[in-house]
């Protein structure tokens, strides 16, 4: 028993490393978290866009309205999120600042839109993420 978790276990952990974000079609992305991609429950973190690419060409994210929206648990139209907060653009790239809740595994979504006067096409981009309990 022990023995089939334990590739569970592995995938769970990798995934708290890299959070590449996938969407439909050629979309692709990536966020990040400070300091080192491990966000912990209760605790504020740096969140923050590395890119968005479609048909890999990189989209100007200055010209982005981005959303991020964490669910704990399965993510649908009709369920609320846990966590939601709205990309600044600080000049140098768009960032914001989270709070998980809880520890565990989150799907995370980024929806993003032209801001107006923009040519930017609208994404939708997922990725898991695992949220580290507090240290005690």
């Amino acid at each position: 028993m022990r023995l089939q978790r334990f590739p569970l276990l592995l995938l769970v952990l990798a995934l708290g490393w890299a959070h590449p974000l996938s969407g439909n079609g050629p979309v692709s992305g990536e966020v990040k978290f400070e300091p080192d991609d491990q966000p912990i429950a209760g605790k504020t973190t740096v969140t923050y866009l590395t890119f968005v690419s479609i048909n890999g060409v990189n989209l100007n994210l200055s010209d982005c309205y981005c959303r991020m929206l964490a669910y704990q648990g399965q993510a649908s139209a009709q369920a609320k999120p846990d966590v939601q907060l709205t990309f600044s653009d600080t000049g140098k790239r768009l960032e914001s600042k989270i709070t998980f809740p809880k520890p565990g595994a989150y799907v995370v979504v980024v929806m993003g839109r032209a801001l107006p006067g923009k040519n930017l096409p609208p994404f939708i981009l997922t990725a898991l993420i695992v949220v580290n309990p507090p240290a005690n």
